[in-house]
């Protein structure tokens, strides 16, 4: 479309000729009206460095770089990288350009040197001798299988080319053989450069510098542009040539000459972009306006999407593909559209739910809006009338007449008057649409009502149906009427109602019949369908609302949400279950703020229509639905961290061996692209870890955690919300090593050393138990020894004397007496003897026994006392066997000099102190010599001794013998032990 300005003398007869018209409207300038492309503007507030842009390039990768006045800016579709003049080495006034290779690297151009700018670093290399830049620089770019920059010499009398496909290796090609300047890099043959002398412009080969075609030179071409197909000629003011069977032939002419004149031809399209230093126009067998008044454009650029990205002074420019045009008529602060519909005589409606009703014929506005509101009240029956019309959604034509639901009835437009719908509510309705060839609807707040011939057919109250207010309604496969409204979803047959109110079917608005006749349904964050039998949840999207349907034929749903246009391929569902939604939203093309609800029209040109919170917008949709999609170009960042906290980037893209505590790796995958930067999915995989992709996923992000030592394959793919259409697969190969004592050599050693350990723990094992052994065998040996002393040959001599000395007095029962102890003596002995412990009691015994026969041999020569603890029973306390006796013999034998002295005592004490038993022997008798303390004295003392440093190295005993006033005291410890 393009904008036109009424005449003077039209405005003339506006004002002077009000008879022509048969109501009182008001007419309404196209001035007003304002149409154009839809763009994307980036300024200082989106991230581009600064509003100057100067130039601009895309590079292999996709990157779009801009320069400005203050240094460079690198645009991947989301956000931008900026590199200072600082950084690039750049002065502010310096003329650069930008160039690149076909290995992805990117140049700056500047006066003196090119330099290479990547993402972390820049690196300068100086020019050849006899190259300086000037303003009078070409370009740079890719020339067959090497690359090149286009110079001028200083006086613009010799054209240089330099090469930098080695950039540490920059040479010059000079260009003196006579056939003027280079205008141009042949894009389609490889090393061919374009020249012209005026007259003649030639087609030349860069190593050979020879003619290889040469043209007529019809009108002072200064410049060449291609695509695959066409091959385009420009002058400076502003003609375009055409090369066509041999020959340029004049194509068009600009009707304006600006020394800022340039033309880019549409890939794969006999089109071209034209720009002005103030204008952007689209020329296809005529021109047509893009967008005007521009501050001061500076370059134009088409990129490998077909966007068309324009650089001017007041920022960076994004017109897309040029899919999407937007209407605005002033009408208010917004227009506030919610109705668009094609009338009689290719009129379009506009409906306004605060701004009125205007009708536009492509070229005038007509305003019905202040004449409607005076009839209001002729109308509506309501008392008070409302004192203006709202125009709701919803508005629809058949049967020759336009239909317009409001606040309070429906208006109808037929034979240009307006008129209220006939036996309706005065109440608001919410839409308007034909069933079938002969009967029309009008539903909302009241319900449904079915009109044939312009009579009321069927009422159906919104309480009967069941859905709250009917926002919209369909005739399925089997004639039933399907209503939608916030509360659900009824399927309305001859006699009954089906109501569907599951979480899925709330808050359903839209309604389209696809070519199956299956109705779609469109809610919040939900799509149905019904085929006619049930109904059948679809999709789910978090944070929209599918306000609008429209089916597209052969086989495509066009949604309208809150973020945007989706194109859905319903021959994919149908055949392959696969409901992919490719969004066009404010990145991509659709500028509009929420699409209305049942907005979606269609014209008789086939253009759709619909309105948003700020603008109308048109568009085709066969543009859409055929959109040579391209796969995003993905690169891939990897970062290691230890700790997750702190996390280093990995500059390595082939193998890499990580620390074993190097196991948390996180991925980031960059896509670049331009036309669908809201569409992109991301998938991944790690082998050895998991061997399936994930499924698709909008983050472009992952992380893995604690991963196993181990080697691994992470790969990642995007598509751009299409699964046909898939990015190449990135990926990295990286190994977790070992930790040092899981590792061979580690394992190795450590079993060597293990085995030395065992083989030293069994030597000392062996050499403990032989030392074991011997004590045992000592052990055994004192026992003997202990007997021999208990049973001294003096004492059994003495003890046998007596016993026959009673005999032969006659003095037979203490004969008897005296054989009983002696032989319970001998008795216990020898049964003690065998064993380690044996109970206090036991070992008691025996002392008595000893003591009873002593006293009977030196016939009471002595005393004895025995204490024993209180809190313990002697028979659950265990001491070693004949750890007393031999002490106290000592005693008798040696303290008491075999019973020579009188009033002899011995004091037998035992009791418990802390977990130990502590035992004393103190007797009355003649002592010990001093020298003879520490070794004690008797037989029995030594062999009781050497048992208990052998018991205290199984038992920890300890042994003591003091010297008193009057006798020896003899004491040891030996740990309690209670059974």
């Amino acid at each position: 479309m393009k904008n036109q300005i009424i005449s003077v003398t039209d405005r003339v007869l506006l004002i002077i000729i009000p008879f022509l018209f048969l109501f009182n409207v008001e007419q309404v300038s196209a001035f007003d009206i304002k149409i154009e492309h839809t763009y994307k503007h980036y300024t200082i507030h989106e991230g581009l460095l600064q509003m100057q842009v100067m130039d601009i390039f895309q590079d292999s990768k996709g990157y779009l770089w801009c320069s400005t006045k203050a240094g460079l800016s690198r645009f991947d579709g989301k956000s931008f990288k900026n590199f200072s003049n600082t950084e690039v080495d750049v002065n502010s006034f310096d003329y650069v350009t930008l160039g690149g290779n076909s290995r992805g690297d990117f140049f700056q151009f500047s006066e003196h040197q090119m330099i290479q700018v990547d993402e972390d670093s820049l690196k300068a290399y100086p020019y050849p001798k006899g190259c300086v830049v000037y303003s009078n620089y070409k370009r740079s770019d890719v020339v067959g299988l090497r690359e090149a920059a286009c110079f001028d010499s200083i006086r613009g009398v010799v054209s240089l080319i330099l090469n930098y496909e080695n950039p540490d290796s920059l040479f010059l090609i000079q260009f003196d053989n006579g056939l003027g300047k280079i205008i141009g890099f042949d894009k389609n043959s490889e090393n061919l450069i374009w020249q012209t002398d005026g007259d003649s412009i030639y087609v030349s080969d860069i190593d050979e510098t020879n003619v290889v075609v040469s043209y007529k030179n019809p009108g002072m071409i200064s410049e060449i542009i291609q695509n695959k197909e066409y091959t385009y000629g420009i002058n400076s003011e502003g003609a375009i040539y055409k090369l066509t069977g041999g020959k340029f032939e004049l194509l068009v002419k600009i009707q304006f000459s600006d020394r800022y004149f340039k033309a880019v031809p549409v890939p794969e399209n006999n089109a071209l972009i034209i720009k002005t230093s103030e204008n952007l126009y689209y020329y296809k067998d005529k021109i047509i306006p893009i967008k005007q008044n521009f501050t001061s454009i500076r370059d134009l650029l088409i990129d490998n999407e077909s966007n068309i990205w324009v650089a001017t002074e007041e920022g960076l420019y994004n017109f897309f593909d040029l899919n999407f045009v937007n209407y605005s008529f002033g009408m208010g602060n917004k227009d506030w559209v919610w109705s668009v519909i094609e009338g009689n005589g290719n009129n379009m409606w506009f409906a306004s739910y605060q701004n009125g009703i205007w009708k536009w014929d492509g070229e005038t506005v007509t305003d019905y809006t202040k004449r409607l509101n005076k009839q209001i009240a002729d109308f509506v029956k309501q008392d008070p009338a409302p004192n203006y019309y709202r125009y709701y959604m919803g508005a629809s034509k058949f049967d020759s007449a336009v239909y317009f639901p409001t606040e309070c009835n429906v208006l109808k437009y037929r034979n240009g008057r307006f008129s209220p719908v006939k036996g309706l509510a005065d109440l608001p309705f919410q839409m308007t649409k034909p069933l079938t060839d002969s009967t029309f609807a009008c539903m909302g707040y009241p319900g449904l009502y079915i009109l044939k011939d312009g009579n009321i057919l069927k009422y159906l109250h919104r309480d009967s149906i069941g859905v709250s207010s009917v926002l919209n309604a369909e005739t399925d496969k089997n004639s039933h009427i399907l209503a939608v409204g916030r509360a659900g979803v009824a399927l309305i047959k001859e006699d009954t109602i089906v109501n569907y109110n599951q979480k899925s079917c709330l808050k359903s608005y839209s309604t389209a019949k696809d070519h199956k006749n299956n109705i779609w349904i469109g809610g919040i964050e939900n799509i149905n369908m019904f085929n006619g039998d049930s109904l059948l949840h679809v999709a789910l999207k978090n944070e929209e609302a599918f306000y609008s349907i429209l089916f597209v034929e052969p086989h495509y749903l066009l949604f309208g949400g809150l973020k945007g246009i989706y194109v859905v391929n319903l021959d994919d569902y149908y055949k392959n279950n696969t409901f992919e939604m490719l969004l066009f939203d404010q990145k991509s093309g659709f500028t509009g703020i929420e699409c209305g609800q049942n907005g979606f029209f269609t014209d008789s040109k086939g253009m759709a229509w619909i309105p948003t919170s700020d603008y109308v917008t048109s568009f085709n949709p066969e543009n859409l639905i055929n959109k040579n999609i391209l796969p995003p170009r993905i690169y891939l960042k990897t970062e290691i961290s230890t700790d997750n906290i702190a996390w280093k980037k990995v500059n390595r893209v082939k193998d890499i061996m990580l620390k074993f505590n190097e196991n948390n790796l996180r991925f980031r995958v960059d896509a670049v692209s331009f036309a669908n930067v809201g569409n992109i999915r991301y998938y991944y995989q790690l082998t050895g870890l998991q061997d399936n992709w994930t499924e698709a996923s909008e983050i472009n992000e992952i992380t893995f955690y604690q991963l196993k030592p181990g080697k691994y394959t992470f790969q990642a793919k995007a598509d751009p919300g299409v699964s046909k259409v898939t990015s190449e697969i990135v990926s990295i190969h990286f190994e977790i090593e070992k930790p040092y004592w899981a590792k061979v050599w580690f394992i190795g050693l450590l079993l060597f050393v293990s085995m030395l350990i065992i083989a030293f723990v069994i030597l000392l094992i062996r050499k403990a138990g032989m030392k074991k052994a011997m004590i045992q065998q000592r052990i055994i040996q004192l026992r003997s020894e202990a007997l021999a002393a208990q049973l001294d040959p003096h004492f059994v001599m003495n003890c046998l004397n007596n016993i026959s000395g009673l005999v032969n007095s006659g003095y037979k029962k203490q004969a008897t007496d005296y054989i009983v102890k002696f032989s319970k003596l001998l008795r216990v002995i020898l049964q003690s003897i065998k064993k380690e412990v044996i109970s206090l009691s036991d070992e008691l015994e025996i002392v008595e026994n000893y003591i009873h026969l002593e006293l009977l041999r030196c016939d009471g020569c002595f005393t004895y006392q025995i204490k024993v603890p209180g809190n313990y029973a002697s028979q659950s306390i265990m001491v070693p066997p004949m750890i007393l006796q031999p002490l106290v013999e000592n005693s008798i034998k040696h303290g008491f000099e075999n019973g020579k002295r009188k009033n002899s005592k011995i004091e037998i004490r035992i009791e418990v102190r802390d977990r130990f038993l502590v035992i004393s022997i103190e007797d009355n008798g003649r002592g010990i010599n001093k020298e003879k303390i520490s070794l004690g004295t008797g037989l029995g003392t030594k062999i009781t001794r050497e048992r208990i440093d052998l018991l205290h190295k199984k038992a920890n005993i300890n042994f003591e013998v003091k010297n008193r006033e009057c006798g020896v005291e003899v004491s040891f410890l030996i740990p309690l032990v209670v059974q």
